[in-house]
Formats: structure tokens, C-alpha cells, sequence
């Protein structure tokens, strides 16, 4: 059974992630050899959080002036959104699946 001390180093490798806040990935699986499967999900949700966060800054300002395509790109916009948020879903419960494994 989990304690409780790794749960919470756990959350805080968690809260990192989901704050776009660098992880020192060795030491963490260094302190917690348990928890091997639940960082390695981390690191993988990391690596798709870090991509998404890097599109979004590419991504060019919209612009008063075209407001046709302004609405184009926001429903764009929105759709990735839900895709991503579908996709993050997803992993969640593959994630959890495989935990219980």
C-alpha cells in the first residue's frame, strides 16, 4: 500500500506539471522507487502539457479587424480545446487502468 508520504510527493510532481514548472525527473524517481509507473505517466502527460503550452504561444494574435476570420479561427480555437480536454480524458483513464494492473 501507498503511504501517504509518497502520495504527496506525488501530488507536488503532479501540481508541477499541470503548473508548466520543470520536474527534476531523476531525483524524484531517485526518492520515490515505488511510485516508478505513476511518475513515468507524469513525464508522458508532461511532454504533451509542455507541446500544447509551445502550439498556444505560436499560435498568432487574432485581429479586430477580420471579424470573419476571427470567428473562424475561434471555433478553431474551442474545437482544440475540447479535443484536447477529450484527449486528456482519455489518458486519465488509460492512465488509471493501467495502474490498476
Amino acid at each position: 500500500m501507498e503511504n501517504q508520504d509518497d502520495s504527496a510527493a506525488l501530488l507536488k510532481v503532479a501540481e508541477a506539471v499541470s503548473d508548466g514548472k520543470p520536474v527534476d525527473w531523476e531525483s524524484a524517481q531517485s526518492l520515490h522507487d515505488e511510485s516508478e509507473a505513476e511518475l513515468a505517466h507524469l513525464q508522458a502527460l508532461e511532454v504533451v502539457a509542455a507541446a500544447h503550452r509551445s502550439a498556444r504561444l505560436k499560435e498568432p494574435p487574432l485581429t479586430v479587424t477580420d471579424t470573419a476570420a476571427s470567428g473562424r479561427r475561434s471555433i478553431k480555437t474551442i474545437r482544440g480545446w475540447v479535443i484536447l480536454g477529450l484527449a486528456l480524458v482519455a489518458l486519465y483513464l488509460i492512465l488509471q487502468l493501467l495502474w490498476r494492473s
